[in-house]
């Protein structure tokens, strides 16, 4: 039987994309595999424009930033929502400038109330703050001399500035209070405060009020306490009468204060035991009879923590002589930024400009920055001023 002869003949390669044809096959065209759609294919969103309060929020910020005088408050209150807040903090990382805000701008952020609060100290203000924080912390400086608990206590005690607080949201568990790791989206800057380094929340805080602010302050000190749960020991209030006739400034202290009620129910409050007590009059005289301010080391931290210190013993006290004499001194300063002595020149001196230096020109840069940031705003708002419609009946805090 004869075999049957395998024909040598070798079919073509076909390339891929041609057209093939076979006896029992249409032609079929073959195209090359398609890749998966990269992440630069996808749509981007589209980004909203700035609400006006954001705008004007940024607009006032670039202006504090050049050194633009403001006709601003020292508390100026702005309606503001939890979404514009995080709106504007986006953009400020936009232009970099997250920095400048949180270091260099005292705000607070109210989400439940829906404000923010821009604080433009003035100068009396901020030396009277200073004063005061420079007394507590020299009484710390003297405290933590000591080869005790008094001494190892008093030197972990720091002091915070105006640093941000931000709060946490409790939970209930059974008979017991705790709080987690989401914050409730409030935020504040205190005038000053004072805080053991095992501590999250300062254990001292320390607000000076004004007539802006006066009214604000009261509800501000429960803030403190009840939405720190109580780790918050003591909110002093310092408040002037700036800019006026009255010579009047008074000194109040808040207080947690947690006790069981009749029938048995825990109750968490807090307690005023010193109300607006005059320690300088309205002419402007000392009131030597005041109470003096007068804080425990068992108020600069939690009660473990405390506990767990060896519970030390000690006091620092303000009297109304020293509460006086420090606001003084605040104003006495103010008056010599306006009439006080300068630095004579020799006649016929020249005054040669600064050389150019490596600050300066990151200075410029962040000028660059916020100038694309602000006009990165205004072109979205230009754009699609249809995206956001703001109800006539809404009130919109001026800047």
């Amino acid at each position: 039987m004869q075999a049957t002869k395998r024909s040598s003949t070798v079919e073509p390669i076909t390339p891929p994309g041609s057209a093939i044809a076979s006896p029992t096959c249409p032609i079929v065209e073959r195209h090359p595999l398609t890749p998966p759609p990269s992440k630069d294919d996808a749509p981007k969103p589209t980004k909203k424009p700035a609400s006006r309060r954001v705008t004007q929020v940024l607009s006032s910020l670039r202006k504090l930033y050049d050194g633009v005088q403001q006709n601003l408050n020292p508390w100026t209150v702005i309606p503001f929502t939890a979404a514009e807040f995080s709106d504007l903090r986006r953009r400020l990382d936009e232009g970099g400038l997250r920095g400048f805000f949180g270091d260099k701008v005292r705000y607070d952020f109210d989400s439940s109330h829906q404000k923010l609060i821009l604080r433009m100290p003035t100068s009396v203000h901020d030396t009277f703050r200073s004063g005061i924080e420079h007394h507590i912390l020299s009484e710390l400086k003297g405290l933590a001399t000591r080869e005790d608990d008094v001494g190892r206590f008093a030197t972990r005690v720091v002091g915070k500035g105006s640093s941000r607080i931000a709060f946490l949201k409790p939970t209930v568990t059974g008979s017991t209070s705790t709080t987690t790791t989401e914050t409730t989206g409030d935020e504040r800057h205190p005038d000053a405060a004072f805080a053991h380094e095992r501590n999250k929340y300062p254990g001292v805080i320390i607000e000076v009020s004004y007539a802006q602010k006066r009214k604000a302050l009261r509800k501000l000190a429960k803030q403190y306490i009840l939405q720190s749960e109580g780790s918050i020991r003591v909110v002093v209030g310092l408040d002037i009468d700036y800019g006026r006739p009255s010579k009047r400034a008074t000194l109040s202290v808040w207080r947690p204060d947690l006790h069981t009620s009749e029938d048995g129910q825990v109750i968490f409050t807090v307690a005023q035991p010193i109300e607006d007590e005059e320690f300088r009059t309205v002419d402007g005289s000392l009131n030597p009879s005041a109470a003096e301010l007068r804080l425990h080391l068992r108020d600069f931290t939690t009660t473990p923590v405390f506990l767990s210190s060896g519970s030390p013993d000690a006091t620092i006290e303000l009297t109304a002589a020293d509460l006086f004499n420090y606001l003084e001194t605040a104003e006495r300063s103010e008056a010599a930024e306006e009439h006080g002595e300068v630095q004579p020149m020799p006649a016929g001196a020249l005054k040669r400009g600064l050389e150019s230096s490596s600050p300066e020109r990151s200075a410029s840069a962040d000028e660059a920055e916020w100038d694309a940031a602000e006009e990165r705003a205004a072109k979205r708002v230009q754009l699609d001023d249809s995206s956001y419609h703001e109800s006539s009946s809404e009130s919109v805090g001026s800047i």
